[in-house]
């Protein structure tokens, strides 16, 4: 089967790595936006699940295709500011500082996140354009109307995405939380990551 990986804002196709590991029966193709000069893929023009990190769902839901046969969002959410999600001010405020200091932004970003991995060389460009995306996009109209099954894979004690935001968030979804982890769950819970995919692979048609 194949399989489309779309990273999150601060991120790159490495946060997969030890996911992929464990994901037999597996054809992996990855997005990468550029953050740190990476290059990616576009998605398969063959049927495919998509598997996204973070802001990657509302990018995987913004640009959704008919070859998509099923989501898989970890640590995934349709809007990031809203009701139940961030405030707005918090990413004005947030890209304010970027303007002055990106790479510190993205630093203190990493660190709340979880990150352990130092920072690669950034680019800011790319950086800033996903920023502003991240606080203006909104995806729940997408998300209502997806005619594919979905995932939403969280973790109980995400610094980044609010108790609310996680409960609001992609209303057709099968949700699963994992009771400790945080925003990270690809690199803190791969095994428990692979367990919950398979099992929903297993429900779609490719």
């Amino acid at each position: 089967m194949k399989a489309w990986f779309i990273h999150g804002w601060g991120e790159d196709s490495s946060l997969w790595e030890a996911l992929v590991e464990r994901l037999s029966g597996i054809e992996p193709r990855f997005a990468d936006r550029g953050y740190f000069g990476g290059q990616g893929e576009s998605a398969p023009e063959e049927p495919s699940v998509w598997i996204a990190h973070s802001f990657g769902t509302v990018l995987a839901l913004d640009s959704m295709s008919e070859n998509c046969r099923g989501l898989v969002a970890i640590n995934g959410f349709d809007r990031f500011c809203g009701e139940e999600g961030v405030p707005r001010r918090v990413l004005d405020r947030m890209i304010a500082r970027f303007e002055v200091d990106p790479e510190q932004v993205v630093s203190d970003f990493r660190a709340k996140c979880g990150y352990a991995a130092p920072m690669e060389t950034i680019e800011s460009e790319f950086l800033a354009r996903d920023l502003a995306a991240l606080r203006d996009m909104d995806c729940r109209d997408a998300a209502a109307e997806l005619k594919v099954p979905v995932l939403s894979l969280q973790g109980a004690a995400d610094p980044i995405l609010p108790p609310e935001m996680r409960e609001a968030t992609l209303p057709n979804a099968q949700r699963v939380t994992h009771p400790t982890a945080g925003h990270l769950l690809p690199i803190e819970e791969p095994d428990w990551c692979a367990e919950k995919i398979h099992h929903f692979l297993a429900q779609v048609a490719v």
